[in-house]
């Protein structure tokens, strides 16, 4: 199942995310120009969960 990850800082989406990818990613928001941290985790709901790591 393929999900997106949106920015935390301007909500927009940056990229999508299949069940197997974890980890942390760097990224440039295309939108916002942020570089921002960003630790990808599976929550107990089955929905991802991103915590800002800066």
């Amino acid at each position: 199942m393929i999900r997106s990850v949106r920015c935390p800082k301007c909500g927009k989406r940056v990229m999508d995310k299949t069940d197997g990818t974890t980890g942390v990613i760097e990224i440039i928001c295309p939108h916002c120009k942020k570089t921002v941290i960003i630790r990808l985790e599976r929550a107990n709901g089955g929905s991802i969960r991103y915590r800002l790591m800066c």
